[in-house]
């Protein structure tokens, strides 16, 4: 160890340290506590106007009491601002937890809360007229259970006087376009991030499908095609999570269903004598089988060019869009039932049952999504069609259970 290293053992430098755009973010000792600091880098430190939009940013942070805001005060010398030291002892970015302790991620319900946390948090600086603008994972920093995000510095207290390198330098995926070319900003800028934010994460764990389904649409190129604000990106997110627990539900009770019956006819003594049914023929199974699973994923849609591309089409058009819909979905979907509706499938254990059941939903509806946005029918004609013909093709499947 030289002595700069034993140097700064001895000040409670800790070897986990993270670079941010505009310095060091680590553990120090101040008179005997250990406190989280950020030591600005010698570029902005002697930036005079990046100085005084941090004293103006300090300012306006003390005045947001939120669970969601991470308070700062700024230590100065002669030379000016050297450090900010951050209210709140042991914190983490969410890039060191996530890299560390990946496991997190894994936690139930943890996509839920974390979001809905930051969505509270994005919320809350508009409600004041802030703008975060970097939703980056090594911008947002949380305790070691990760479930409380906390906000540091607001980009829109930065953005006008301080050039881009310096503030969000390295974070440039996480930047609205309008931002990195200095046009007008607003919510819509941080909903991008926030999707940037989503996508990221989507590299590292499984994103449950709701969050999949709004990131295309927030991350969007042009400031008009995203979501408007932070509430109507919710509200997308809980409309397609309702749906999809609905589906869930609906092809679960569906399965149990005709377990009971497989048990049920099983346990009949058997007889000596064997009748041979007749099977279904394939063209008339698949047509069953495409109408039982349009019904389950009567979903949202959420492609307003599809949409209105179809309201404005001839009769003709819409049941030529409707019988491609059918046919390509029935295709898909019959690769995924051949999973599930068969005698070894139906004899598992419950556990093993509800959890396929449960992933069988999820996989129904990523396709009935995809294809619905692709042949560009309208929710309430994918609803018509679901209605009618899950009634017929649950008839037809509890009598093939009895035969």
């Amino acid at each position: 160890m030289n002595y700069e290293e034993m140097l700064k053992s001895r000040e409670g430098f800790q070897s986990n340290r993270a670079e941010l755009p505009f310095g060091t973010f680590y553990r120090k000792k101040i008179e005997g506590k250990y406190r989280s600091v950020i030591e600005l880098s010698a570029a902005v430190s002697d930036d005079a106007a990046f100085c005084r939009c941090l004293r103006r940013d300090c300012e306006l942070n003390s005045e947001l009491d939120a669970a969601y805001q991470l308070h700062y005060s700024l230590n100065a010398d002669s030379n000016g601002i050297y450090e900010i030291e951050l209210s709140t002892g042991t914190l983490f970015t969410f890039r060191q937890l996530i890299e560390q302790t990946p496991a997190v991620l894994t936690q139930e319900d943890f996509f839920a809360k974390f979001f809905s946390r930051i969505f509270d948090a994005a919320e809350l600086l508009h409600r004041h007229h802030l703008l975060q603008l970097d939703f980056s994972p090594d911008s947002i920093f949380v305790d070691k259970t990760g479930l409380q995000p906390r906000l540091l510095l607001h980009g829109s207290s930065f953005t006008r006087d301080v050039s881009r390198e310096k503030f969000y330098g390295g974070h440039e995926d996480f930047m609205a376009p309008e931002l990195s070319e200095g046009e007008a900003v607003d919510a819509r800028s941080d909903v991008y991030s926030i999707g940037r934010l989503i996508a990221w994460i989507g590299e590292t764990a499984q994103l449950p499908l709701e969050y999949r389904r709004i990131v295309k649409r927030a991350t969007d190129e042009r400031p008009e095609k995203r979501y408007a604000s932070i509430g109507e990106m919710r509200d997308a997110l809980s409309k397609t999570r309702s749906m999809k627990n609905s589906i869930i539900v609906t092809v679960a009770a569906l399965l149990i269903a005709m377990l009971a019956l497989w048990i049920y006819f099983e346990m009949l003594p058997q007889t000596d004598d064997v009748e041979f049914v007749q099977p279904l023929p394939k063209e008339n199974a698949d047509e069953l089988l495409d109408a039982e699973l349009d019904s389950l994923m009567g979903i949202d849609v959420d492609d307003t060019d599809s949409a209105a591309a179809y309201d404005g089409a001839s009769s003709d058009n819409m049941r030529r869009l409707e019988q491609i819909f059918r046919r390509n979905y029935a295709r898909e979907a019959d690769k995924i039932l051949s999973k599930v509706y068969n005698k070894d499938y139906m004899g598992s254990s419950e556990k093993a049952f509800l959890a396929g059941s449960k992933t069988m939903a999820e996989e129904l509806m990523a396709v009935q999504l995809r294809l619905a946005e692709e042949s560009g029918i309208s929710e309430a004609a994918a609803r018509k069609i679901a209605d009618e013909e899950i009634k017929r093709i649950t008839r037809q499947k509890q009598s093939e259970m009895k035969q």
